[in-house]
């Protein structure tokens, strides 16, 4: 079996490598049970993930004419079909896993027809409608941002349309009915905030470093001011205003995003731009995907473990690694099969699934 080949740095954008290698470890620290103040301090991960899609999807469709009904098509098979694909493999293996140790089955109908839908189901496919909503909107987003050439009107309109999702979130109480209030809840409540992350990242790149330390300085501002309102006794943890994302969340993002970002440009970043991190970062899905699996994995199994296994640093490196260490024999799988002269039912369709 051939080495895998890894895509080559001089051909991409490091910088966003980076960043999103960044964002997607710190979403699979969070699902490892660390300490109080690394998963305050880790609450960016996701809006930085949704800021760098902004910035590739504006370097990537720039000057392109798109047609929007091939272009979700391709974003739809792109994201769901991989995520069905898992999540196929996740329920028959806990099946299987529950039927031979005797152990009653945890997840109900309800749960995995809601994991198939991208609605919430055992908690984790959410990041996968956020980012699905994300590539369906994205070019209108894109229209907007070629239609406000100057940054005070562009950023002016997304501060307008945030400052209304904002009232309105704040006021929203169920409508009772069920169609529309599923609607607002799981679409509406995530486009709206996350898309004004998405059109931020969009125009990213072609913002001056003075314009990018104002952003962080004016969200600081904003998010110090929100902590210091919403603490009494203790600190009020930023998860609280995640689910929906509001803007004590939000501005903590902003600010470490664009944080982040600004040490991406600068050369001490320049170690972190290898190969290896351009690979975590071409395969986040499926790095993300497999995490899942090892996580229930070593939930299932921790009682069992030595006591110096049960910690949140053994326990990262193990989710990790076998994440990689599986999705990088996937894709050496896949390289031989597109090289392969040898045809069988459904090559095409598992080499599309299983290369992303």
């Amino acid at each position: 079996m051939k080495s895998l080949n890894i895509p080559k740095i001089d051909t991409r954008d490091k910088r966003f490598d980076v960043l999103k290698a960044i964002g997607l470890l710190c979403i699979i620290l969070a699902h490892v049970h660390p300490p109080e103040v690394i998963r305050q301090l880790r609450n960016f991960d996701v809006p930085l993930m949704v800021v760098i899609s902004g910035a590739l999807f504006g370097l990537s469709y720039s000057g392109k004419n798109i047609s929007y009904l091939e272009y979700a098509k391709k974003r739809i098979k792109r994201l769901a079909v991989p995520t069905w694909t898992f999540l196929i493999i996740f329920y028959v293996v806990a099946y299987i896993v529950c039927m031979l140790v005797n152990y009653p089955f945890r997840f109900s109908v309800d749960t995995i027809l809601s994991s198939f839908a991208l609605i919430w189901g055992f908690g984790y496919v959410w990041i996968i409608r956020v980012f699905l909503l994300m590539a369906l909107i994205a070019p209108f987003v894109f229209a907007m941002n070629k239609r406000l050439e100057y940054n005070h009107e562009y950023f002016g309109s997304i501060l307008a349309i945030y400052a209304l999702y904002e009232i309105f979130a704040y006021h929203y109480t169920f409508f009772g009915i069920p169609l529309l209030d599923g609607f607002i809840e799981y679409v509406i409540m995530y486009a709206v905030p996350y898309g004004c992350m998405f059109a931020l990242g969009l125009r990213l790149p072609q913002l001056a470093n003075r314009t990018i330390d104002l952003i962080a300085a004016l969200f600081f501002v904003i998010f110090t001011m929100l902590a210091v309102i919403n603490c009494d006794i203790y600190f009020v943890p930023i998860q609280t205003a995640k689910y929906p994302p509001m803007l004590y969340y939000l501005s903590y993002s902003v600010l470490v995003s664009m944080l982040l970002y600004r040490f991406v440009n600068t050369k001490y970043a320049n170690v972190l731009k290898n190969d290896w991190l351009v690979f975590i970062s071409s395969s986040s899905l499926w790095i993300y995907l497999w995490h899942v699996l090892i996580v229930y994995a070593w939930n299932f199994y921790v009682m069992k473990m030595p006591y110096w296994l049960d910690n949140f640093v053994m326990m990262f490196a193990v989710v990790f690694s076998i994440s990689f260490a599986i999705t990088y024999i996937q894709k050496i799988i896949v390289q031989n099969m597109m090289i392969s002269e040898h045809q069988f039912p459904g090559k095409k369709l598992l080499i599309d699934i299983f290369r992303q």
